[in-house]
């Protein structure tokens, strides 16, 4: 069986920072991400694992996150 997927691409906004990335995430699909509260990515695994959050995220098998090169993890865990 075909897992369905969720694609919420970012790569049209600037991402320095954590919150960056949970702005532009909730900017591109604010029905499946407005209930991440946290600023952490833990709060944002947090609705993605748990379910029920969201019909939307609910509804399919896989996230997937487009962002542009360059990024880097220590940037975001620093916001």
């Amino acid at each position: 069986m075909e897992k369905s997927e969720l694609l919420v691409d970012v790569r049209d906004h600037d991402v320095d920072s954590l919150m960056d990335f949970r702005t532009a995430l909730v900017a591109v699909n604010h029905e499946a991400l407005h209930h991440w509260q946290g600023r952490s990515l833990d709060a944002l695994w947090d609705i993605i694992e748990n379910r029920g959050f969201s019909d939307l995220l609910d509804s399919h098998d896989v996230l997937v996150v487009r962002a542009r090169r360059g990024v880097s993890s220590q940037r975001c865990n620093s916001g």
